[in-house]
């Protein structure tokens, strides 16, 4: 067994819980991605879900490069989102980008 298989399992565990939240509840992520100009419906929501689901049942179910290549990006791309410079709590319903992040 390789020494990465225990992270990028528990990395998938998240990565599974983050895509059935969104399925279950998709507005409760549609004013994040809007906070970040990013389209933002229900079913984006649900599709972005969806991938997470499948890349997370990849790594668990199979393993290997392909899987964690797959979790890897759904990482990366939220890792690279403008939501980053702002903190996770301007993308937030209660909380609001300021004028001075937009501008960024």
């Amino acid at each position: 067994m390789p020494v990465l298989t225990g992270p990028l399992d528990a990395l998938a565990v998240v990565l599974f819980v983050a895509g059935i939240a969104k399925l279950a509840r998709p507005d409760a992520t549609v004013p994040a991605l809007r906070a970040v100009w990013l389209p933002a419906s229900a079913l984006v929501v649900r599709l972005v879900g969806v991938l997470e689901v499948v890349a997370a049942a990849t790594v668990l179910a199979f393993g290997g490069p392909v899987g964690a290549a797959a979790a890897c990006v759904l990482y990366a791309a939220f890792a690279a989102s403008p939501r980053r410079c702002c903190g996770l709590r301007a993308a937030t319903p209660r909380v609001a980008a300021s004028a001075r992040h937009r501008r960024r």
